[in-house]
């Protein structure tokens, strides 16, 4: 992904196909051929297909592109010969830090909605379907806070820098740094959220159709 990014691929279609092969693999090692890797593959490409969106409206809104790094002026200096693109970078760097907590929340949902169905036959669609909000209700609070602290971990250098040099708190809230961190960690996050009712309805397609064609 990173060769083909800095020879002058999209980062965008790039960094999505690394999610596509990337899920992909990890789904299928960890359940191999069945109706689980199908729902945990869906709901994962979902999420991170929302997150994207959800990124992409906040770097409109904020003005936000690769031009915005911090790294920028040295890439700009290997431009020329490499034709790598700065414009989509960060967009293309969120889709790749969502894809670990994406894909666990879809994972894990999916396997716990396909046990409800084992161990309780009798339930109905709606039922399995709440059933799965409520089980990835602790998944939010927990995947959220995982997704803040690696966003917050990875930027304390710069913190302490910024604290060296006298940054004011109204400079700080003004910069293109704490609005591409709080854009990345918030996007990041909602696409999470939103990845609980997807994963809790394609579990349900999926399994809810399993079990009646089972009874058959």
């Amino acid at each position: 992904m990173v060769q083909a990014i800095y020879h002058g691929f999209s980062p965008v279609v790039v960094s999505l196909l690394t999610v596509l092969i990337a899920s992909g693999v990890s789904t299928l090692l960890l359940n191999g051929f069945s109706r689980r890797t199908a729902a945990g593959l869906i709901s994962t490409l979902t999420g991170v297909a929302i997150t994207a969106v959800i990124f992409a409206f906040f770097s409109w809104l904020l003005h936000l592109t690769g031009y915005n790094l911090d790294a920028a002026e040295q890439l700009l200096m290997v431009r020329s010969s490499t034709g790598l693109s700065l414009r989509w970078l960060l967009l293309a760097g969120v889709l790749i830090s969502a894809l670990g907590a994406v894909m666990d929340v879809a994972v894990s949902l999916t396997a716990a909605m396909e046990e409800l169905v084992r161990v309780n036959p009798s339930l109905s669609g709606k039922e399995l379907f709440r059933s799965g909000l409520h089980i990835g209700e602790d998944m939010i609070g927990t995947m959220s806070n995982t997704l803040i602290m690696a966003y917050a971990g990875t930027s304390l250098d710069t913190m302490l820098c910024l604290i060296a040099y006298g940054y004011q708190f109204h400079q700080l809230l003004s910069s293109d740094y704490l609005a591409i961190e709080l854009s990345q960690g918030l996007c990041a996050t909602l696409g999470v959220v939103l990845t609980i009712p997807v994963t809790a309805a394609v579990s349900v397609i999926l399994f809810y159709q399993k079990k009646h064609i089972c009874r058959r």
